[in-house]
């Protein structure tokens, strides 16, 4: 009978909630029940998800929390087989919905669900992902989370692009939602290479990890690469952000992942510094070229416990040099401050 009620109404959402919570866990060995939950929690999720800031009834942003805690007590009670089904389709109703209904309080909604599901999605990945599992597997779903970000990111970068006023509050939501998304991006390829570091089965495996890597790198190169200066700011201000988590972290195989992910793009980096250098009478272009100088700083300081500490010198010297002799008078100045502290 839910499944005909209102699925968006604060009742459904918690009697749903209720349900999983209370019953009985033989009844998650039940295909039929298993079956009903994920297409009742998918009816709520998109009908949550798609609402507007106008509706009368209780705001999104008060059932997203108790819709995540349901899918995470879902997640918990379930096998493994029916876990990574969860999983997608958690991620297809949340693309579904940005599709169907693309205002900036849908995407506000699907951006805060997935803030509060995916600390759990990656526990899941870390924890439950079986070698050889022949149900749709944790690859698959990690996969699809992975091709879910990056559609945000372009699209945040699309409508950034043709935002005329840069102080809007649409503006600082895109900004901030591609922040988001490409910080989560980072987050999952650490997360994919120490898996395919700790994995000791066969190449098949890493073969969907190599791949999923890849994209993470692409995502980002998109943002680095793209033709508007915010969101390229926005994604060297992500990466910095993100090294300077690096230095506080304890694991070596945490700070080795995200040196081999920062390793790929400092190609990305240089040639976002030589496109600034062309236009560095701006001050945008100065604090381009200033965030990727304390980015190859970064870096340096990250290597020096690796076994590259040389070549980071040398980067970082070739990056100084090329700003203090090929840029004007203020970016020359920003080289200066590196150079004679």
């Amino acid at each position: 009978a839910l499944i005909y009620a209102d699925c968006s109404g604060a009742p459904v959402v918690s009697l749903f909630s209720k349900i999983i919570r209370l019953c009985p866990d033989k009844f998650f060995e039940e295909e039929d029940f298993v079956f009903v939950a994920l297409e009742l929690y998918s009816h709520c999720l998109a009908m949550v998800l798609r609402r507007d800031g106008n509706s009368q009834e209780l705001p999104s942003n008060n059932l997203l929390p108790e819709l995540s805690s349901a899918s995470e007590t879902m997640g918990c009670r379930m096998n493994n087989k029916h876990l990574w089904k969860l999983m997608m389709v958690l991620l297809s109703t949340s693309h579904q919905s940005s599709q169907l209904v693309s205002t900036d309080q849908c995407l506000s909604n699907i951006i805060s669900f997935l803030h509060n599901i995916l600390p759990f999605m990656k526990k899941c990945f870390r924890e439950r992902a079986e070698p050889g599992d022949v149900h749709t597997n944790p690859q698959v779903a990690l996969g699809a989370l992975i091709s879910l970000l990056a559609y945000f990111c372009t699209e945040c970068d699309n409508r950034i692009s043709m935002l005329e006023n840069k102080i809007s509050d649409s503006y600082r939501l895109l900004a901030k939602i591609l922040f988001f998304c490409s910080g989560e991006v980072i987050a999952l390829a650490k997360l994919v290479h120490e898996i395919e570091f700790l994995n000791e089965n066969g190449a098949k495996n890493d073969v969907h990890m190599c791949g999923s890597f890849r994209h993470c790198i692409h995502i980002i190169q998109g943002s680095l690469r793209s033709t508007n200066m915010q969101v390229q700011m926005l994604g060297i201000h992500v990466l910095k952000t993100c090294a300077q988590r690096e230095l506080t972290e304890v694991s070596q195989t945490e700070t080795h992942s995200f040196m081999i992910l920062l390793g790929e793009l400092l190609g990305d980096v240089f040639d976002l510094m030589q496109t600034a250098l062309k236009n560095c009478s701006s001050q945008e272009s100065v604090n381009v070229i200033d965030d990727c100088l304390k980015l190859l700083f970064l870096f340096h300081t990250l290597a020096q416990s690796q076994k590259y500490q040389q070549e980071a010198t040398v980067l970082l010297l070739d990056a100084l040099l090329m700003v203090f002799y090929l840029s004007d008078e203020n970016a020359s100045q920003v080289a200066n401050r590196y150079l004679f502290p």
